[in-house]
C-alpha cells in the first residue's frame, strides 16, 4: 500500500486488491464472447518482479491469442507527483527504466514469447521518445508498441473545463503525436493511444456524457489515424470502479443534480453505460467512435477547407475498393455550414446529429439509434447529385456528416 494511502489529496487507490485467477478466467470468457483483444497492464507502482512474472504467466496461458502485449506501469511519470507519491521527488525516466527492465526481464523469463509495449505515459512525449530509442536495445524483438494517454480536459470541477475548450484546438496534442509516432516508426514499432477521454478523473457531467463528446471522440480518433496511430482505447467503466481507482474520489458526481443521475449509470465518460439489472445504453461518445470507425481500413488522405474554418474539421480516407469516404464535423454551436465538394459523381450522406451540443439523449446516426440487442442499420441516407462538378450539402450547427463517394475526389470547400 502506498505510504500516502487514506490521504484526501491522494488520487491513487486507497487499498490494493489482488488479481485472482478467477478474474483472468472471466476476462478470457469476455474476450471470447466479444472477439476482442487485450493489452494487459502489470503493476510497476507497487509490484515486484516475482509477482508480475507470476501474473503474466497465468495471463499469457489463459488469454492466448487474445493477448496483444503486456504493459508494465501506468502513467509512470506521475509517480513523483504530490497527489500520487508512489516514488520520491527525484523520480525520472532513468530510474523508471531501470525498474522497468528488471520487471520486463522477469516476465520474459516466465513467458518466453512475451511481447511488450510502453511506457504508457500520462502525457510526457519525452518518455515515449526515449522508450522507443532504448527499450528495443535491451529486448530485441520483444517490444511491439509505444503507448501513451491523452485527456482533453480536466479536472471536471475546474471552471476552465468547458465544452468550448473541449472542441477547440490543442496544439500540444499535435506536437506530442508527431514526436511520438515518428519515434515509434523510426524504431519499427506501432504507436497506440492506450487510454484517454474527454475529461480526466471520471469525466464531467453535461460534457463527457453529452453530444459534444461524440464530436470530440470522432475528431480525436481520426486525428490519431491521420498520424498513423495503430489504435486508441477510450476510458470507460462503472462509477464504483472508477471511484475506487481514483482513491475514492469522483469529482464530477456532485456538480449537478443531473450528474448524480448519470453517475448511477456509469462514469461520465464511459461509451457504454448501465448494468445487467438496468440494461445498457450507448452514450453519445459511442456514436463518435462509430463514425470514426467508418474510415477504418482506409488510407487516410489530407483534406482541408477553402477558406479555413475554425469550428469545423474534415477527414477523408481512400478505401480498399477504390471509393472515398469523407467525415465533416461542424462544431459551431450556432452556425450552419454550406458544404461543397468537387466531384463529378453523386454521393451518399449520413448525418450524426442531436438536439444540441450538451444533449445527453436524442443522438442518431443516419436516422438510427444504437440499441442493445439490435443490429445497427442506417435508416436515413441522403443522395446528393453532382452539379457542375460539385456535390453540395448543408450541415446544421453542432452536427456531423459522413459522405460516401464511389471514386476519388478533389477538395472540400
Amino acid at each position: 500500500m502506498p505510504a500516502s494511502a487514506h490521504s484526501d489529496d491522494n488520487w491513487m487507490p486507497q487499498s490494493i486488491t489482488a488479481v485472482e485467477p478467477v478474474a483472468i478466467n472471466r476476462l478470457a470468457g469476455f474476450l471470447d464472447a466479444t472477439e476482442w483483444q487485450v493489452i494487459y497492464g502489470l503493476n510497476l507502482g507497487t509490484g515486484t518482479p516475482a509477482r508480475d512474472a507470476e501474473e503474466a504467466s497465468y495471463v499469457a496461458k489463459t488469454l492466448g491469442s487474445r493477448l496483444l502485449f503486456f504493459q508494465i506501469g501506468n502513467e509512470p511519470e506521475f509517480y513523483r507527483d504530490p497527489n500520487n507519491r508512489l516514488r520520491g521527488p527525484d523520480w525520472d525516466f532513468d530510474k523508471y527504466f531501470a525498474e522497468w527492465i528488471a520487471l520486463a526481464q522477469a516476465v520474459i523469463e516466465r513467458v518466453p514469447d512475451a511481447r511488450l509495449g510502453g511506457p504508457d505515459v500520462g502525457s510526457n512525449a519525452d518518455w515515449v521518445v526515449r522508450f522507443a530509442e532504448e527499450a528495443p536495445k535491451h529486448f530485441p524483438g520483444r517490444i511491439v508498441a509505444c503507448t501513451g494517454h491523452y485527456y482533453a480536459e480536466g479536472p471536471p470541477d475546474s471552471p476552465q473545463t468547458t465544452v468550448a475548450r473541449l472542441l477547440g484546438p490543442d496544439p500540444k496534442l499535435d506536437e506530442n503525436l508527431a514526436r511520438s509516432t515518428q519515434a515509434a516508426a523510426h524504431a519499427n514499432l506501432q504507436y497506440r493511444m492506450t487510454e484517454g477521454n474527454s475529461c480526466y478523473r471520471g469525466g464531467m457531467p453535461g460534457m463527457s456524457n453529452a453530444f459534444c463528446a461524440a464530436l470530440w471522440a470522432a475528431e480525436f480518433m481520426l486525428k490519431l489515424a491521420s498520424y498513423g496511430a495503430a489504435g486508441v482505447n477510450l476510458h470507460g467503466g462503472g462509477t464504483k470502479q472508477i471511484r475506487l481507482s481514483l482513491g475514492g474520489h469522483l469529482p464530477g458526481e456532485g456538480l449537478t443534480p443531473e450528474g448524480k443521475a448519470a453517475a448511477a449509470q456509469g462514469s461520465f465518460y464511459t461509451p457504454i453505460a448501465g448494468s445487467r439489472e438496468s440494461g445498457f445504453i450507448a452514450r453519445p461518445v459511442f456514436y463518435g467512435m462509430k463514425v470514426a470507425g467508418l474510415l477504418a481500413g482506409g488510407r487516410m488522405r489530407s483534406i482541408s477547407f477553402d477558406p479555413p474554418l475554425m469550428q469545423s474539421t474534415a477527414w477523408a480516407a481512400e478505401m480498399t475498393d477504390g471509393s472515398t469516404r469523407v467525415i465533416v464535423l461542424n462544431k459551431d454551436p450556432q452556425q450552419r455550414m454550406n458544404l461543397e465538394i468537387r466531384s463529378t459523381r453523386a454521393a451518399r450522406l449520413w448525418r450524426l446529429q442531436a438536439p444540441d451540443l450538451t444533449a445527453t439523449s436524442g443522438v442518431s446516426l443516419a436516422g438510427a439509434t444504437i440499441e442493445v440487442g439490435h443490429e445497427w442499420k442506417p435508416k436515413e441516407e441522403e443522395h446528393l447529385p453532382s452539379r457542375v462538378g460539385k456535390v453540395q450539402a448543408i450541415l446544421p450547427h453542432a452536427s456531423a456528416a459522413v459522405l460516401f463517394f464511389d471514386h476519388g475526389l478533389d477538395e472540400v470547400g
